[in-house]
């Protein structure tokens, strides 16, 4: 009995579920893209795919890293050696591997997901900026 994988049409488990791709007690695996009965939190059908996905996930991290220090850091700098152009590029590759390697899952997480997981980087600046000078208070926009 085994299930279709998501398409490339359908690239994220949210999507996937908000289509019907799945039925309410199953879940759309984020790494192979299996359907698997749903318990808890879990987003991976087994240990495996969880691994591959975090691992994959770490390794272009740490790839962009550096040029986004160096971006935010070294402003002049980056734009000479275009750190910019660099990274778009770097993430289409990511993109492109993702379309025919893994069927168009996306393996990057929505970005109301991410901004929650860091709520702290949101908190108006009060004070001095980490360059020491002071900054007009400010309110993020949700």
């Amino acid at each position: 009995m085994s299930e279709q994988a998501p398409t490339a049409s359908s690239p994220s488990k949210r999507e996937a579920s908000a289509a019907g791709a799945t039925s309410p007690g199953r879940r759309v695996c984020r790494e192979c893209g299996v359907a698997f009965p749903a318990s808890g939190a879990r987003d991976f059908c087994r240990d495996v795919c969880r691994r591959s996905f975090h691992n994959r996930k770490a390794q272009r991290g740490a790839q962009l890293f550096d040029l986004v220090m160096a971006l935010r850091f070294e402003r002049k700098r980056a734009k000479e050696f275009g750190a910019w152009s660099l990274m778009c590029r770097m993430a289409s590759a990511f993109r492109q591997q993702d379309t025919s390697e893994r069927a168009g899952r996306r393996s990057w997480d929505d970005i109301a997901d991410a901004r929650a997981r860091n709520a702290r980087f949101l908190a108006a600046v009060v004070g001095k900026n980490v360059a020491g000078n002071y900054r007009a208070r400010r309110r993020m926009q949700p």
